[in-house]
């Protein structure tokens, strides 16, 4: 889970945080990482991944969150 204080928001904590964890995984040989996010638009989480390159598969998962995909190389489908 990657959360901030909303009051530590628009600093580019996250932003920078989900960088690193997506470069280790990149080095680790992961291509295609996947994670669960709020299908709400207005929760914090929708719009964040999105605008960083994140991608809905159209699943939902079991706690009812969607599945989106990111691709940490250019080899996407």
């Amino acid at each position: 889970m990657l959360a901030i204080l909303p009051e530590w928001e628009g600093r580019g904590i996250g932003k920078r945080l989900l960088a690193m964890a997506i470069e280790e995984l990149a080095t680790l040989g992961l291509a295609r990482l996947f994670l669960g996010c709020s299908t709400d638009p207005n929760s914090r989480s929708y719009g964040f991944y999105r605008r960083l390159g994140w991608r809905s598969t159209g699943q939902i998962d079991a706690a009812g969150d969607e599945i989106l995909e990111y691709f940490t190389s250019n080899d996407e489908p």
